[in-house]
């Protein structure tokens, strides 16, 4: 990305794609986070999922909880991990067979999924409490290293 016309232009993509999925898990985690009995009933009886109680809290906190980290940048590289696990179910044991939403298959999941693990490897962005609190951590100085097609 040419950084020298829009420097934040891949930042603020970056923003728009960890608010939409926020939404989309912070929306669906708190169906789940608030009647985690009546999910892992779901989750046993619907589908056959093992461990119903304790899969159905796990899949809870790492759509709600996964869904407010991403929402403010907060440890966003580990909160991609177990949603991106959930999704990762979803797909091969929930709705594999079919790829239509509309006919209960993997095409929603699978991109929410494949969003996750993106942003897992690409970072928030500059917009995020993580660049804020920890860029010295994964940034060489206080500024970010340029990528590699910004290398002169």
């Amino acid at each position: 990305m040419n950084t020298k016309c829009c420097p934040f232009a891949g930042d603020f993509g970056l923003l728009i794609i960890r608010l939409a999925l926020a939404a989309v898990f912070i929306y669906h985690g708190y169906g789940k986070i608030t009647d985690i009995p009546g999910t892992a009933k779901m989750f046993h009886e619907g589908l056959g999922i093992p461990l119903p109680m304790l899969s159905a809290t796990l899949a809870a906190l790492a759509e709600f909880g996964g869904g407010i980290l991403l929402a403010v940048g907060l440890l966003t590289r580990l909160a991609t991990i177990p949603m991106a696990f959930t999704m990762c179910v979803a797909v091969f044991h929930v709705h594999w067979g079919k790829f239509p939403v509309n006919e209960g298959g993997i095409e929603f999941a699978m991109t929410l999924g494949l969003f996750l693990i993106a942003l897992g490897l690409l970072g928030p962005g500059r917009f995020s409490l993580d660049h804020l609190l920890f860029r010295n951590w994964c940034c060489s100085g206080n500024k970010c290293a340029p990528a590699s097609d910004d290398v002169s």
